[in-house]
């Protein structure tokens, strides 16, 4: 069978009923556009029972893994479509929207392709247009991303030295590449839940590296920018802790 335009994977671990609903908005979509891989942590609840009532429908690999970086990157290696796109267990990529997508991608063997998603938490839509700069302070929802193949082939797999952020350090590099094409297409790609692991917990490595990453990557004038917005945000807090202290006085 001949390569699909896209290759969806989902990695998950003991996400339980929740898998059902994304794994159905993906099936909904035209199916000859894509195949679909959901590459399982080795879970211990429900999840692979759900995943069996689909059955021929996706491919489903069960075993440890390091994390959900690894997982993508099981999946990235497994699948063949010229495109990669990453949903998150309890996410749900719109009725059409690989239809949509499909006439809009370049014609350049690397390119990242990005739209916006929906937060169902907070009722809100993300991210709108990015520049490289832009990209220095906030990160890309990946459930609004779609990557070419060539992209993994050029800067390699995502780094599992960063276990909750890779994703934002490979955008990094994307971004800052001449070589790569860059896409924005204003288009509400998926719905995704809010609240997952890199909104609540922090990447250390990540924190470490990022000055010396978005220097090196973006050039004095972006790293500047970075660090204003730094000394912005620990103001604020700092704003906001003296307010706290003043009210608790009344």
């Amino acid at each position: 069978m001949a390569a699909r335009l896209f290759s969806v994977v989902t990695a998950t671990y003991n996400c339980g009923a929740k898998i059902a609903s994304t794994v159905r908005s993906v099936l909904a979509q035209d199916r000859s556009l894509f195949d679909y891989l959901v590459v399982d942590g080795g879970s211990t609840d429900e999840t692979l029972a759900v995943l069996e009532t689909f059955g021929d429908a996706i491919t489903v690999v069960s075993e440890r893994d390091r994390g959900v970086f690894d997982a993508l990157n099981k999946g990235i290696t497994r699948s063949t479509g010229t495109y990669l796109y990453f949903l998150g267990a309890g996410d749900t990529v719109r009725l059409g929207a690989f239809s949509r997508l499909a006439p809009l991608l370049p014609d350049d063997d690397h390119a990242l392709v990005y739209g916006d998603a929906f937060c169902v938490r907070t009722g809100r839509i993300h991210n709108g247009r990015f520049t490289a700069g832009d990209l220095a302070i906030g990160n890309l929802c990946h459930q609004a991303a779609f990557y070419s193949r060539a992209l993994f082939e050029r800067f390699g797999r995502y780094d599992l030295r960063y276990p909750i952020a890779a994703d934002w350090v490979f955008n990094l590099m994307c971004f800052s590449d001449p070589r790569v094409s860059v896409k924005y297409v204003d288009e509400v790609i998926a719905d995704y839940e809010g609240g997952g692991l890199s909104e609540t917990s922090a990447d250390a490595a990540l924190a470490r590296d990022w000055p010396a990453l978005v220097r090196e990557r973006l050039g004095k004038k972006d790293y500047l920018r970075y660090r204003v917005y730094l000394l912005r945000c620990r103001l604020n807090r700092l704003k906001r802790t003296v307010l706290g202290a003043v009210a608790s006085l009344r």
